[in-house]
């Protein structure tokens, strides 16, 4: 998993929190993994973080993805021109209060 592989090349605890009842569909897992990578790639190069949470629930239909670290935060206006950063995930999912998130709007199979 994603989590593993983050703390092995960063040394930074990642704390994985899987809260699914249902089958992930592979379209939603491939675009979850680059999304989930993206997010601790960021924080790899840029929060010096001591701690990551990463949290995969459900709401309803959806896939909620949610990073937390306890690194230094950035100021997304600060953003220097030519560098998207976070940028397409504020606009894709959301950065509220140091915490990304995001939602896939494909439905979720039943698990069996």
């Amino acid at each position: 998993m994603e989590a593993e592989r983050f703390t092995q090349a960063t040394g930074v605890a990642c704390e994985p929190l899987i809260e699914l009842k249902t089958a992930i569909p592979e379209v939603v897992a491939e675009t979850a993994i680059r999304a989930i990578s993206e997010g601790l790639t960021n924080i790899a190069r840029h929060a010096r973080a001591g701690n990551v949470t990463l949290r995969l629930s459900e709401l309803g239909t959806e896939l909620e993805i949610e990073i937390r670290d306890d690194g230094i935060g950035f100021d997304p206006q600060a953003v220097q021109p030519g560098h998207y950063g976070c940028s397409g995930c504020v606009s894709a999912s959301g950065w509220r209060e140091g915490v990304w998130r995001s939602r896939a709007k494909q439905a979720m199979a039943p698990a069996c």
